[in-house]
């Protein structure tokens, strides 16, 4: 599981290996219902410099972007859970 704020200051995102999900929050407006989520994906997250992009790591490496949470790379191979996206 997994928690990492944006740089650019607007989202955060939280990882669960538990539920397998990933959800994006607008920190400009928090509440329960303000985020947008991505089913079957859980695990590690990390936002690229801008804030534009979302690696999500579980044992593959998933490319989203933060805009419209479209999946747009993939990376495939690891035999275990990843741990960690730096």
């Amino acid at each position: 599981d997994s928690l990492n704020f944006s740089e650019n200051g607007i989202n955060f995102a939280t990882g669960s290996y538990a539920d397998k999900t990933v959800k994006l929050w607008d920190l400009r407006n928090l509440n329960d219902d303000n985020f947008k989520i991505v089913e079957n994906a859980g695990g590690v997250v990390n936002f690229d410099q801008f804030g534009q992009f979302l690696a999500v790591g579980t044992n593959s490496v998933r490319f989203y972007n933060v805009k419209d949470l479209q999946e747009f790379g993939r990376l495939d191979g690891h035999k275990d859970a990843i741990s960690s996206i730096q």
